[in-house]
């Protein structure tokens, strides 16, 4: 475990302090200097795919170095891959990120409390589109479209004004398929990425959540004429972890 901090050797601000656990450890074993890296437990990696030339002409692998771990193997619990959807526009500002620790609990008569840990807990994402979007040019057959690379013959990744987005989601997961939630990427670490490829690597618990739809998605029309220039609200969705 690490206490509160920066991940910095700078002076001046305050540093985080690691912690280990020495039970499956001899710390006479721990050298006293050197390098050491904090490899998370989970990842999200991005990879543009819309390049126009080599469509569908690409694999992944993932190669493991030779090394020794504690429990003398490698294991992954879950691996999810699919195509990311971005909605255009994003969704207003106010997001709630809840956390609910997942706890036995049992209080006597006599006020004595015991609990008991039975896994990380998880965390619930509350987005909302509370702005009208406008549908005009989607139904005009004339959208507005975004990009986010800068490749040759890349594709726009959105349509802009496409509220209805949320409710093809929440048709195709059905609240019982898995999703990871992206709630921002660098443009500019993207374009760049890992030798200029646009790829980019997210690892840290804020930057992406393995989560499912939970509840309902309501679309609210504000003003307009039905299917040519409605204005639309997307009601508060609910993302809730995988742990």
């Amino acid at each position: 475990m690490n206490s509160e901090g920066i991940w910095t050797n700078s002076s001046g601000l305050k540093q985080t302090v690691l912690q280990y656990d020495t039970d499956l450890t001899d710390p006479a074993t721990i050298p006293a200097s050197g390098t050491f890296r904090l490899i998370p437990d989970r990842i999200t990696f991005l990879k543009s795919r819309l390049d126009g030339v080599n469509l569908g002409q690409y694999a992944l692998a993932i190669e493991i170095p030779v090394q020794d771990t504690l429990e003398g193997y490698f294991q992954i619990g879950s691996l999810l891959m699919g195509s990311v959807a971005f909605p255009a526009p994003q969704y207003q500002r106010g997001r709630s990120i809840s956390y609910s620790p997942n706890i036995q609990a049992q209080e006597t008569l006599d006020g004595m409390f015991f609990a008991r840990k039975m896994s990380e807990g998880r965390r619930t994402a509350s987005i909302a589109w509370t702005e009208p979007i406008d549908t005009t040019r989607l139904f005009s057959l004339s959208p507005d479209y975004w990009q986010i690379s800068n490749t040759a013959g890349a594709q726009p990744i959105a349509n802009y004004g496409d509220p209805y987005l949320m409710n093809g989601i929440f048709r195709y997961l059905s609240n019982r398929e898995p999703l990871v939630y992206l709630p921002s990427i660098d443009v500019a670490a993207y374009r760049t990425g890992l030798a200029g490829t646009d790829e980019i690597i997210l690892n840290r618990r804020a930057q992406h959540m393995l989560a499912r739809t939970t509840g309902e998605v309501s679309v609210e029309s504000v003003i307009g004429e039905e299917m040519i220039d409605e204005m639309f609200r997307v009601a508060t969705v609910n993302l809730e972890e995988i742990e």
